[in-house]
Protein backbone atom coordinates (compact mmCIF):
# COMPACT_ATOMS: atom_id res chain seq x y z
CA UNK A 1 0.00 0.00 0.00
CA UNK A 2 1.39 3.45 -0.75
CA UNK A 3 2.02 5.48 1.88
CA UNK A 4 0.28 9.03 1.79
CA UNK A 5 2.38 12.65 1.80
CA UNK A 6 -0.16 14.28 3.62
CA UNK A 7 0.01 14.87 7.30
CA UNK A 8 -1.70 12.19 9.00
CA UNK A 9 -3.24 13.42 12.88
CA UNK A 10 -2.50 9.67 14.21
CA UNK A 11 1.51 9.72 13.94
CA UNK A 12 1.25 12.75 16.62
CA UNK A 13 -1.87 11.87 19.14
CA UNK A 14 -0.20 12.11 22.07
CA UNK A 15 -0.67 13.81 25.33
CA UNK A 16 2.60 16.08 24.75
CA UNK A 17 0.53 17.10 21.53
CA UNK A 18 -2.80 18.19 23.50
CA UNK A 19 -4.09 21.48 24.16
CA UNK A 20 -5.65 19.92 27.57
CA UNK A 21 -2.01 18.39 28.65
CA UNK A 22 0.99 20.24 30.19
CA UNK A 23 4.21 19.45 31.11
CA UNK A 24 5.17 19.01 34.61
CA UNK A 25 8.52 20.41 35.61
CA UNK A 26 9.98 18.00 38.16
CA UNK A 27 8.80 14.70 35.84
CA UNK A 28 8.32 12.95 32.68
CA UNK A 29 4.69 12.92 33.09
CA UNK A 30 1.79 15.46 31.68
CA UNK A 31 -0.86 17.07 33.76
CA UNK A 32 -4.24 16.65 31.62
CA UNK A 33 -7.19 18.55 32.47
CA UNK A 34 -9.74 16.44 32.04
CA UNK A 35 -8.04 12.88 33.40
CA UNK A 36 -5.11 14.10 35.85
CA UNK A 37 -1.41 12.70 35.34
CA UNK A 38 -0.72 10.75 32.62
CA UNK A 39 2.20 9.55 30.40
CA UNK A 40 3.42 11.89 27.57
CA UNK A 41 2.71 9.01 25.21
CA UNK A 42 -0.65 8.08 26.11
CA UNK A 43 -3.87 9.89 24.52
CA UNK A 44 -7.40 9.79 24.68
CA UNK A 45 -10.86 10.85 23.66
CA UNK A 46 -10.26 14.22 24.58
CA UNK A 47 -7.43 14.74 22.31
CA UNK A 48 -7.18 18.12 20.50
CA UNK A 49 -4.23 18.98 18.13
CA UNK A 50 -1.89 21.56 19.59
CA UNK A 51 -0.13 23.16 16.59
CA UNK A 52 2.81 24.65 18.53
CA UNK A 53 3.56 21.90 20.42
CA UNK A 54 4.42 19.21 17.49
CA UNK A 55 7.68 18.48 17.41
CA UNK A 56 8.10 17.51 13.66
CA UNK A 57 9.90 14.14 13.26
CA UNK A 58 13.23 13.93 11.33
CA UNK A 59 13.65 13.27 7.60
CA UNK A 60 15.55 10.37 6.86
CA UNK A 61 18.93 10.84 5.20
CA UNK A 62 19.42 9.41 1.53
CA UNK A 63 22.83 7.17 1.30
CA UNK A 64 23.70 6.36 -1.99
CA UNK A 65 26.16 3.49 -3.22
CA UNK A 66 26.43 5.33 -6.79
CA UNK A 67 30.09 6.97 -7.30
CA UNK A 68 30.93 9.35 -9.97
CA UNK A 69 32.36 7.01 -12.64
CA UNK A 70 28.06 5.56 -12.52
CA UNK A 71 27.67 8.57 -14.33
CA UNK A 72 30.24 8.83 -16.89
CA UNK A 73 29.91 8.67 -20.66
Amino acid sequence: MKKSKHFDISDYEMCENCIHGSKLSESDLMMCKKHGLKNPDESCRHFKMDLLAIRPKKLRTFTTTLSEEDFKL
